[in-house]
């Protein structure tokens, strides 16, 4: 049995970070080993080890599942070396430094081991063997890797789920409605949902761990991106972006793709949205609208709260997410009856004129 056999078990209370720890790993140049540490464990254990990494054992395969840290870095540098490296790492946060290997002939070498997760109830630790510079930018980079990640991963489960949900949905009407054109009005919805799934699956992005690439994009082409992966069908949608440009990556889209279908499916009778952009003072204001029946008031001030336990993630939630990510804030100001009006606020540093 191999070390990394227990992987996806050590990782049970944590949906998605096994995922983007395994394409972390891949993305370092160095050997990278993890440790974690969850509720009810006294230490650090082996959670994962790139392919270099395996390499700086004598016999890497061997070694036990979830095996204890101070076992894992004896095995590297020596039982004397092992006990200052953690005595360091615990008192201090972090361990840097030179030192000797116990399984190489090289003289020495330059390590890092950290703390990847802040905030988390589960600790995750790297060890980085041989340290280059490419690396260091991954490690100080992680946290929001992480974050951009389990954002794309939530919110891809979200849309998904809600096109299963639909699906489910126009079936059981097709079983309860005996009239033969109204059937195929359901199966006509059917299959345009089944067609956004595939356009949206199509158009998917692998999200890469070692660093999205934030690129200054037109609105008018964000929006255009988000709202190609639905069926608008007779709904009309109108975008004025002033010509500015907003720094983004993939999940911005994701947004305004939100924004349409809770539009759509929730408007009740919506005919029209609309993208447009004010400036006031030095922020950008990028208004989205519908006319359909708008927020009910009683529910306006949990509008974009965390699920309650045991709730499904909703859309609005993620949606501030990303914002948040991007250093935007969202807000919701329309009249109940007369349509949404989603106010997306950018400060002046995250806009500009396109060139």
């Amino acid at each position: 049995m191999s070390a990394t056999d227990g992987f996806n078990g050590i990782w049970h209370s944590v949906e998605i970070q096994s995922d983007g720890l395994k394409l972390f790993a891949e993305a370092c140049n160095s050997p990278a080993i993890f440790f974690v540490c969850g509720k009810g464990m006294t230490s650090p254990i082996l959670s994962y080890m790139n392919g270099p990494a395996k390499d700086l054992f004598n016999d890497g395969e061997k070694l036990p599942q979830g095996a204890d840290i101070s076992l894992v870095i004896s095995e590297l540098f020596g039982e004397a070396l092992s006990s200052e490296i953690l005595e360091t790492f615990f008192r201090d946060g972090e361990f840097r430094g030179r030192v000797q290997m116990r399984s190489r002939d090289v003289s020495q070498s330059d390590i890092v081991l950290m703390r990847l997760n802040p905030g988390k109830s589960e600790y995750l630790y790297a060890l980085i063997v041989g340290l280059k510079s490419a690396d260091e930018e991954l490690l100080r980079s992680y946290p929001a890797m992480l974050q951009r990640f389990e954002l794309s991963y939530n919110m891809t489960r979200h849309d998904i789920q809600n096109h299963i949900s639909a699906i489910s949905s126009y079936l059981e009407l097709c079983l309860r409605d005996e009239q033969t054109d109204v059937r195929n009005q359901h199966l006509a919805r059917i299959s345009a949902i089944v067609q956004d799934m595939a356009k949206y699956i199509r158009n998917m992005g692998a999200i890469n761990p070692s660093g999205v690439k934030i690129e200054w994009r037109r609105l008018k082409d964000i929006v255009r991106s988000g709202l190609a992966d639905i069926a608008l069908g007779e709904v009309k949608a109108s975008i004025d972006d002033g010509g500015y440009e907003l720094p983004c990556d993939p999940l911005l889209s994701r947004v305004f793709y939100n924004l349409a279908y809770n539009s759509i499916g929730h408007g009740k009778h919506v005919q029209s949205i609309s993208v447009r952009c004010e400036v006031e003072g030095d922020t950008l204001q990028v208004i989205y609208c519908d006319d359909g029946t708008g927020i009910d008031p009683s529910v306006r001030s949990r509008l974009f709260a965390p699920p309650s336990d045991g709730d499904r993630l909703h859309a609005l939630f993620l949606i501030r997410q990303i914002l948040f990510l991007h250093g935007f804030t969202i807000s919701e100001n329309g009249s109940f009856g007369s349509g949404v009006r989603f106010e997306i606020c950018i400060p002046e540093s995250q806009f500009r004129k396109a060139g």
